[in-house]
């Protein structure tokens, strides 16, 4: 739905689209840091206690989604390099804003803490990674 919407938006209103493109990434950006504090604040005593449990975990779930996600579409579906890449970061880059929320909303704060780690986590490791493919193509 989303991207359906972005299309229809750009069909139909390309010169209003134009006009605050270069804003929508900040927007997105500050959306997810509202979120994440929001989550944190709702949950900072129990955070302390259990970060070195969720921060391995939050690693060992990204780390090992961007792996089998590249050797799965490298080494099974014989893909590109270039896209077993893409896979890997379409799975490895998971929409963690969203699984905050709804945590948020139906469970407890707590719940949604893991979603929080793994949406910072993720902008450690993804731009990390996508700086080794990059290499590893100019080789």
């Amino acid at each position: 739905v989303p991207t359906l919407a972005g299309f229809l938006l750009r069909y139909f209103f390309d010169r209003k689209v134009e006009k605050v493109i270069r804003i929508v990434p900040a927007v997105s950006v500050l959306t997810i840091v509202l979120i994440i504090s929001a989550v944190v604040a709702g949950s900072a005593p129990k955070l302390l206690q259990s970060a070195g449990r969720i921060s391995a975990g939050v690693v060992f779930l990204n780390l090992a989604g961007l792996a089998s996600a590249f050797a799965v579409s490298k080494l099974l579906m014989r893909m590109s390099p270039a896209k077993s890449t893409s896979i890997m970061f379409d799975v490895g880059v998971q929409n963690s804003g969203l699984g905050a929320s709804l945590a948020m909303l139906h469970l407890s704060a707590f719940a949604a803490l893991p979603c929080a780690v793994y949406s910072v986590w993720q902008n450690i490791s993804g731009p990390f990674i996508a700086s080794l493919r990059v290499r590893a193509g100019r080789k």
